[in-house]
């Protein structure tokens, strides 16, 4: 999974675009905005877990493990974009120009996803926990060091800030606006 406040400042950039393009030589848009994707062809989420159950953190669970979040399986974004399609043709007026979000509408617990997730790739569920300001610190300062040297960023471990905090804060988000404006309701349902 790439981390970085320079992917999060590229997406919002890319989606003001979007969403200022609406209406331009009659073109409509919204934007969907999917948390935490995975499912085929993931390249992101599927690769994060598996550099972490690989790395020496593997075994600790970072922060108290309580942390929730949503994700959306890659079969609901189509469904997703299928409905906004189908929306901004049909009544554009309540959709266009807007931000959804989308997700399974199954909000979990961080740690019980990635470790159902880690035991599919025949790794243990990590069971000592870590406290994620302490591993907050050391991922700035590893980050911090590796910049001013010049050095390229190993993809394992996966200890970036913005991993540290996805995996030890809440980070959930509601879809009721998609599913009255868009019609949206997931079509496949996490199983944990």
């Amino acid at each position: 999974m790439q981390f970085g406040s320079a992917v999060s400042e590229l997406r919002a950039q890319v989606e003001m675009m979007v969403l200022s393009a609406d209406g331009n030589d009659g073109m409509r848009t919204c934007v969907l905005r999917p948390s935490n994707l995975f499912g085929p062809g993931d390249s992101s989420l599927v690769r994060f877990v598996a550099g972490y159950a690989r790395s020496p953190l593997g075994k600790f669970v970072i922060g108290s493990g309580g942390s929730k979040s949503d994700f959306t399986y890659v079969e609901n974004v189509v469904h997703a974009n299928i409905c906004a399609e189908q929306a901004l043709c049909s009544n554009a007026a309540s959709v266009a120009g807007k931000p959804f979000f989308v997700t399974n509408g199954e909000p979990i617990e961080t740690w019980e996803f990635v470790s159902c997730m880690m035991e599919a790739m025949g790794c243990q569920r990590p069971r000592v926990n870590l406290p994620a300001k302490m591993l907050l610190f050391a991922a700035q300062f590893s980050n911090m060091i590796h910049h001013r040297l010049g050095l390229q960023m190993s993809s394992t471990p996966p200890l970036y800030p913005d991993a540290v905090y996805f995996l030890s804060h809440t980070r959930t988000f509601n879809i009721s606006k998609a599913r009255r404006q868009l019609g949206y309701a997931p079509t496949v349902s996490l199983e944990v």
